[in-house]
């Protein structure tokens, strides 16, 4: 009986581990920043993080977003600027989802850091 505890013990761990592992990889994955360039391409709903300046709002949520390789129009609620009061001279680190249609590629974002 005590066989198969330590082996039930021993297998729950390696899952364990195996799980945290996985988790990382995906953090990390996901951690990596992206041009506004690369960004036009990807896969919609992909994950994306972008670094660059707001420059323009165009109303309803919508802005202007630059990175120096091109420009992307950002959709971001309100509850995404976590309190954050932001000018076009701020850099800003956008974390998000892509938003690939038949009228062009935006980033939807889910949080907005002030650098």
């Amino acid at each position: 009986m005590k066989k198969i505890s330590i082996i039930a013990l021993v297998l729950g761990v390696y899952a364990g581990n195996a799980t945290a592992a996985g988790s990382t990889s995906q953090m990390a994955m996901n951690n990596t920043m992206n041009t506004v360039a690369q960004a036009k391409n990807m896969r919609d709903n992909s994950p994306v993080i972008v670094v660059g300046r707001i420059t323009n709002s165009m109303g309803d949520g919508m802005y202007l977003f630059e990175d120096g390789t091109d420009t992307i129009i950002v959709d971001i609620d309100d509850n995404a600027w976590h309190g954050h009061t932001v000018s076009s001279n701020d850099n800003v680190k956008l974390y998000g989802q892509i938003d690939a249609s038949s009228d062009g590629t935006t980033i939807d974002v889910n949080y907005v850091e002030k650098m």
